[in-house]
């Protein structure tokens, strides 16, 4: 049986979201961000290329290269880091 949303509870949990994802991006160095993303295993010339990407875009930049394994492995650490402090409650 499909899930049926309430709109409001989405819009708010998605407004959480975004100020945890702006947290991240601004308390969290781009190393770190990166590892998250991607993981650590990864030649440094690869990373140095994904800092690049970070550093000229930002996160949401980021974000759009990312396949959907590395969109949750993000998504994840942002939570995990800032997801109560923006009042998200799982």
């Amino acid at each position: 049986m499909p899930t049926t949303l309430n709109r409001a509870k989405l819009v708010d949990d998605g407004t959480r979201l975004l100020q945890a994802a702006m947290w991240y991006e601004w308390n969290t160095n781009g190393e770190t961000i990166i590892e998250a993303a991607y993981g650590t295993n990864h030649t440094q010339g690869y990373l140095n290329d994904k800092m690049a990407k970070l550093r000229k875009g930002g996160l949401l930049d980021l974000y759009s290269i990312l396949d959907n394994e590395g969109r949750r492995r993000l998504v994840d650490a942002i939570i995990e880091r800032y997801g109560s402090h923006a009042g998200l409650r799982f």
